[in-house]
């Protein structure tokens, strides 16, 4: 509810001997409340197009190929995540500019200041939960640029973490789709996906920078798959598996097909994360144990839920599938 003021506040005078309070200090605690949820709730507006998104760390490798001199990249620049926090993510175009982190600055300011934005942050986790937003526009099928839009403040635990997916352009005959499957498993748009949210949980919001000992846990992943303004020609027919891509028509993909295939890929990655493969398998793919950072995962089209994990469920799902081979295989012997 908002504050209403029921007189003029009163600018409190500083003691004799002392020096005047800073201006912001002087205004009552009412409006600096109102003032400190301002800047917690304050958002970016998502950049409408690659070319906007600023500087971006590309190394050249979606042009250079997987195969040849340039592959695999030299360590020392590729800032690849540690073995069993990393995928392929030589197509994630990250923000080379600090991460804006709401609360950091006030945080900072002095003591008082900094008391009063804690209280601050904690009604806002009591009354609507932590939430960070994350843009992310899918290119040609191909190339992602992850772009943060809200992130009020740093925190061990974040109540939902939501991942808009925009989609835009059209693929290309030479690189062909990233959602592409196939007898030898997926194409890398869902590997790259993975990539953000290991580095989040390994790094926190700045992608870029040092892993952490302790990374954040996840409330609910919201995987939010945003219909953009539809082409003059229309949208492409709704997929739920795109193959080689020999004969399929050119044309910007359907926010329907995204939802079909990012539901297929997670159902299948969740083997990976919540214990449907060996530990030797998981390790292998570089998928860390999502069970133990994420309570939830959703899948929305503009807002809609469409299929949703709790990865405890998953966990014990596998586990008990685990337990009913291990009872088989005693019963053979």
């Amino acid at each position: 509810m908002d504050a209403v003021l029921t007189s003029e506040p009163v600018a409190p005078e500083a003691d004799a001997g002392q020096s005047p309070l800073p201006p912001f200090l002087r205004l009552s605690r009412e409006i600096r409340d109102l003032i400190y949820l301002a800047v917690l709730e304050a958002a970016d507006e998502a950049p409408p197009s690659p070319s906007a998104c600023g500087p971006r760390l590309d190394l050249g490798y979606y042009e250079a190929g997987r195969i040849g001199r340039d592959w695999p990249p030299d360590p020392c620049q590729y800032r690849k995540p540690p073995l069993d926090y990393g995928t392929w993510s030589e197509w994630n175009r990250y923000s080379e500019s600090p991460v804006r982190i709401n609360s950091r600055s006030l945080l900072y300011l002095n003591h008082q200041v900094h008391a009063e934005m804690t209280e601050a942050i904690s009604r806002l986790r009591a009354s609507d939960g932590l939430y960070y937003l994350l843009d992310c526009i899918i290119e040609n099928e191909y190339v992602l640029w992850p772009t943060w839009l809200h992130v009020p403040a740093v925190s061990s635990k974040v109540d939902i973490v939501e991942t808009q997916i925009r989609a835009c352009g059209d693929w290309s005959e030479r690189w062909r789709s990233g959602w592409r499957a196939g007898c030898g498993g997926y194409a890398h748009v869902i590997w790259s996906l993975l990539e953000l949210l290991q580095r989040f949980l390994v790094r926190g919001p700045d992608f870029l920078s040092q892993p952490k000992e302790s990374g954040p846990k996840i409330g609910v992943l919201v995987l939010n798959i945003i219909t953009p303004e539809e082409p003059e020609n229309g949208f492409l027919p709704v997929e739920s598996h795109i193959g080689s891509g020999d004969g399929r028509k050119h044309g910007l993909i359907h926010p329907e097909s995204m939802a079909l295939m990012l539901t297929d890929h997670t159902d299948t990655l969740l083997q990976y994360a919540c214990g449907g493969v060996s530990e030797l398998k998981r390790k292998k793919y570089s998928v860390m144990k999502l069970v133990d950072y994420i309570d939830r995962i959703e899948i929305r089209v503009d807002g809609n839920e469409r299929k949703s994990w709790e990865l405890k469920e998953v966990l014990a799902f596998y586990t008990e599938l685990e337990e009913r081979a291990r009872q088989r295989s005693l019963a053979n012997q």
